[in-house]
């Protein structure tokens, strides 16, 4: 009887481990397929970060500056490329068989106007010095295109990039510059300072409810869309909770993204100002920005048109 039940009971253990790896975590760990991405590194990692790490099987590649994103547009050999929208705009337009399909924007409008006196609207900026960074490329657009439509006339200074506009602040040598998350949450961190958001001047004269600007956007292989579809419900889940898991989200991303350098209560920080999200309509807000591109004269980076169906992807 003894030895009956022995084999009852290794049986009943057997079939509950089989049970287990038929419909629970062991075969959804087998069914992750592993994937490659490429990211830069700032507000896209300090994003996917916790989405990278919970999934696992993932292959990351973090760079600085668009050049690697390019190649790999080029290459395509990675099933994902985290990437600012206009360059893959520019490139899908540019490439014959383009390889990519744009999943969703994730990072939004995270642009800031950042003063030593209080700025409530952007006409008050009229004929005022300002230091801003990045001519020609988004942060200059959304500017530009604010300047032409409240007619204004601000005296403009360039930086190269959004550490030097920031230095410009902390030494003194401006007193309005335009920077952006994370790195405007270290500035924050120094002085006491004035800020108006972009996006919001932006929403205004969209004239639509939810208008904003799209900045980095996830393009996804065509022929990696099924493959990825888990890690990709992963990053829809955790865009949606992150301000509600700061601290989780920084401490992934942190070791996910090791260029990532600023200290963590300065990333958990500039977590809300960064504009995370997933809008389920978006081309609206593509196509305005877009437009607005193009009516500068500056259409050739992001492709010369408005993006068409075959640009994104479908669910």
């Amino acid at each position: 009887m003894k030895i009956k039940n022995l084999v009852l009971t290794i049986l009943l253990a057997f079939v509950s481990i089989f049970t287990l790896s038929s419909c629970g975590g062991l075969e959804i760990e087998g069914n992750k397929n592993e994937i490659s991405i490429i990211a830069p590194t700032g507000t896209p990692t300090l994003l996917l970060g916790k989405s990278i790490e919970e999934y696992g099987r993932i292959d990351t590649e973090i760079v600085s500056g668009p050049q690697a994103l390019s190649a790999e547009f080029v290459k395509g050999k990675k099933d994902i490329i985290v990437a600012p929208i206009n360059l893959g705009a520019k490139l899908a337009s540019s490439t014959e068989d383009f390889q990519y399909v744009m999943f969703h924007t994730l990072v939004w409008c995270n642009y800031y106007i950042v003063s030593r006196e209080e700025i409530t609207s952007f006409e008050q900026l009229h004929q005022k010095d300002i230091t801003i960074f990045g001519q020609n490329s988004t942060p200059d657009v959304i500017f530009r295109s604010l300047v032409k439509h409240h007619n204004i006339e601000p005296n403009v200074t360039y930086m190269a990039n959004v550490a030097d506009a920031n230095k410009m602040l902390l030494a003194n040598g401006a007193d309005i510059i335009l920077s952006a998350e994370p790195a405007l949450s270290s500035v924050l961190q120094k002085g006491t300072f004035y800020v108006y958001s972009l996006a919001d001047a932006w929403t205004k004269m969209a004239g639509f409810d939810g208008a904003d600007v799209p900045q980095a956007a996830i393009f996804v292989k065509k022929d990696s869309i099924e493959k990825t579809k888990t890690f990709l419900s992963l990053v829809e889940k955790n865009v949606k909770n992150v301000e509600n898991e700061k601290e989780e989200v920084v401490a992934a991303a942190k070791r996910v993204d090791k260029l990532l350098v600023a200290n963590e209560s300065v990333l958990v920080d500039a977590i809300t100002r960064c504009n995370f999200k997933i809008v389920e309509n978006e081309q609206e807000s593509i196509n305005t920005y877009f437009q607005k591109v193009i009516d500068l004269g500056i259409g050739a980076t992001v492709g010369g048109k408005l993006p068409d169906e075959e640009f994104y992807y479908q669910k």
